[in-house]
């Protein structure tokens, strides 16, 4: 018997204990709680409004319907998610998502052509072309056929050595791709800014 009330005795204790921890965890949870529910844009300011308007204005017709649902894309990401950006940084990846729905047909006239297709030609090809025009991207010029660009960069193309407004340039001997000294892409020789240096 005297076993069985030491029992009795350590239930009672055990239950005492869970009942005094039970507040405990309702509370851990409701600190918790809020914690969850902050969200990483908690409104959207003007500013903020603003700067994604003129954003996705680039590549789509606006809609005011995208500040709500900007709000639900970064509020979906994961705290760690989201610290990794800036928020213009985020403004610009919503703003890729609006590309392709604009490319068929959902944009306004203004921004169609930042969704204009470029055509890559040889360098044979673009040197051949007598209208080229430059547009806003130095690599890419406008004809009365659209947009066009050169070719690819090979990867084990021999290169030539050469000067351009007194810096040494590397000239690609397929593609005639230019290189500055830091390896990187200039244009094309004999089009566009270098245009005048090939003749």
């Amino acid at each position: 018997m005297a076993s069985l009330a030491k029992l009795l005795k350590i239930q009672n204790l055990l239950n005492e204990l869970i009942n005094e921890m039970q507040p405990e965890d309702k509370k851990t949870k409701e600190k918790e709680k809020p914690a969850k529910d902050e969200k990483n844009l908690p409104r959207m300011t003007p500013t903020i409004s603003k700067k994604l308007e003129e954003v996705v204005a680039e590549v789509s017709a606006w809609n005011d319907k995208y500040k709500k649902e900007f709000a639900d894309y970064v509020n979906s990401m994961s705290k760690d998610d989201y610290a990794t950006k800036k928020i213009e940084e985020h403004i610009e990846d919503y703003a890729l998502t609006k590309c392709h729905r604009a490319a068929q047909g959902g944009g306004g006239a203004e921004p169609a052509p930042a969704k204009e297709a470029v055509t890559t030609l040889t360098y044979k090809e673009l040197k051949e072309l007598k209208s080229l025009k430059e547009t806003d991207d130095p690599l890419v010029f406008r004809t009365k056929k659209g947009l066009v660009t050169g070719p690819d960069e090979v990867s084990d193309e021999d290169m030539e050595d050469g000067t351009f407004e007194g810096a040494e340039i590397l000239i690609g001997e397929k593609t005639r791709r230019v290189y500055n000294s830091e390896e990187e892409f200039m244009g094309w020789w004999g089009i566009g800014k270098f245009k005048k240096a090939d003749m």
